[in-house]
C-alpha cells in the first residue's frame, strides 16, 4: 500500500494532538473597572486540537480588589473551565480572604476546587464542559450547582460536630414533613377518618357513592 506524506502527516497530526496549521482567530475581553484598572485578555487555540486553556477576568471581584486567572487545560478544557468557573466563588468563602489573607486563601481555594473535582457528583459537570455529555433536561439547575459548591466548601471548614448536627436537623426536618404530607390525607378524626382523594376521579367517585347512599 502506498500512503501519501500529505495523508501520514494529517495521521501524525491527529495522534499527536496538534493541527497541521494554527488556528489563529482570537477571542478578546478588556476594559476599566470602577477601581479605574485598565484591564486585557486574549486567547488563540494556536496549533491544538481544541482550546484548552480557560481565562478569567473578574475586574470587580470585590469593592477593593479584582482577580485575573489563565488556567492551563494539560490535555483537555474541562478541568481549567471548570477552576475558572468555580474558583472565585471558592475564594470568597474563604475565612482568610475575608480577613485579608489573600495568599493562604488562594493556596486553600485552589486545595477546595482539587477536592470537588474529584467528587463523583463533578464528573457529570467535567463531561458537559469537555463536550462529551448530551443535553439532560433533568441537569441540575445552574444557580442550583453554584449553591452546592459553596456548601461544599462552607462544610470542609466546620467543625465535624456541627456538620452532624446540620444533617441530623435536615433529617427530622425531612421525617416532620412526610408526616405532615400523610397526615394531609386524611379527613376527619377517630374512627370516621378517611384518606383524601388524591384525583378529580376519585374526588367524582366518593361523592357518587355519598348521593347513592342518601
Amino acid at each position: 500500500a502506498v500512503v501519501s506524506t500529505q495523508s501520514t502527516g494529517r495521521m501524525g497530526s491527529a495522534m499527536s494532538g496538534y493541527l497541521e496549521s494554527p488556528i489563529t482567530d482570537k477571542e478578546v475581553v478588556d476594559g476599566v473597572s470602577k477601581l479605574g484598572l485598565r484591564y486585557g485578555a486574549a486567547s488563540m487555540q494556536g496549533w491544538r486540537n481544541s482550546q484548552e486553556d480557560a481565562v478569567s477576568c473578574e475586574p470587580e471581584f470585590t469593592e477593593e480588589s479584582a482577580l485575573f486567572g489563565v488556567y492551563d487545560g494539560h490535555g483537555g478544557p474541562e478541568v481549567a473551565l471548570y477552576v475558572a468557573k468555580y474558583l472565585p466563588i471558592l475564594l470568597k468563602t474563604q475565612y482568610d480572604f475575608t480577613s485579608g489573607k489573600t495568599e493562604h486563601a488562594l493556596r486553600e481555594a485552589f486545595l477546595a476546587v482539587d477536592k470537588q473535582i474529584k467528587l463523583e457528583e463533578t464528573a457529570d459537570e467535567l463531561q458537559t464542559l469537555a463536550g462529551t455529555k448530551a443535553d439532560d433536561e433533568d441537569e441540575i439547575d445552574e444557580e442550583e450547582k453554584m449553591k452546592e459548591c459553596v456548601e461544599l466548601n462552607e462544610e470542609a471548614q466546620m467543625p465535624l460536630a456541627d456538620i452532624l448536627a446540620k444533617y441530623k436537623k435536615q433529617m427530622q426536618d425531612c421525617i416532620e414533613e412526610e408526616f405532615a404530607e400523610k397526615a394531609a390525607k386524611f379527613e376527619g378524626s377517630g374512627k370516621g377518618k378517611k384518606p383524601k382523594p388524591e384525583t378529580e376521579e376519585e374526588e367524582k367517585e366518593e361523592e357518587g357513592a355519598t348521593a347513592v347512599a342518601d
